[in-house]
């Protein structure tokens, strides 16, 4: 079987910097975000993830991504503007990737759950889905009242790895 490449291009949007800047009289309202280092229980991992991907999915399918920005971080908000993340997610819009299946199962970790030392918690792991999986980088940064904000959302198909595919599959 060839290799089709991912059938959804990298989209990484992150804040490279944590320098805070002046804000909209609207977003200096919002809850501003806390170094909460604590890692989350298993549960919140998971709806963190699972309502980032069901976001960008409502944002994919209406072609609409202002909600999804509106449940971004302040800072990311100031740098990326909805026509932004329309761009940059317009391969997954275009291929009209179903990311609903998301609700209906489990995301496997990659790696261990992080802090970076600027208090985003970063989420990496996959969807075991066939015939190529989905795979996620997510970050997050948590408020003073405990919600939590999208601070980054990368997604990627690939195929399964090797050592994932049974040695002798049942015919």
């Amino acid at each position: 079987m060839r290799n089709i490449g991912p059938l959804i291009r990298f989209a990484f949007l992150s804040l490279l910097t944590s320098a805070a800047a002046p804000y909209a009289e609207a977003q200096a309202q919002r809850p501003h975000p806390v170094a909460d280092t604590r890692i989350p229980s298993d549960r919140v991992q998971v709806v963190l993830i699972k309502n980032t991907l069901i976001a960008l999915n409502h944002a994919n399918v209406s072609g609409n991504y202002t909600v999804l920005r509106d449940l971004c971080s302040p800072q990311l908000r100031e740098r990326q503007k909805a026509s932004d993340l329309a761009l940059a997610f317009r391969d997954t819009h275009d291929r009209s990737r179903d990311l609903s299946f998301v609700l209906t199962m489990n995301p496997i970790p990659a790696q261990s759950q992080m802090f970076s030392t600027d208090g985003r918690l970063r989420l990496v792991g996959y969807f075991p889905t066939r015939p190529q999986e989905l795979h996620y980088d997510l970050t997050f940064l948590k408020t003073a009242k405990g919600d939590w904000w999208i601070d980054g959302i990368g997604i990627r198909s690939q195929q399964p790895a090797i050592a994932n595919r049974p040695r002798n599959p049942v015919r």
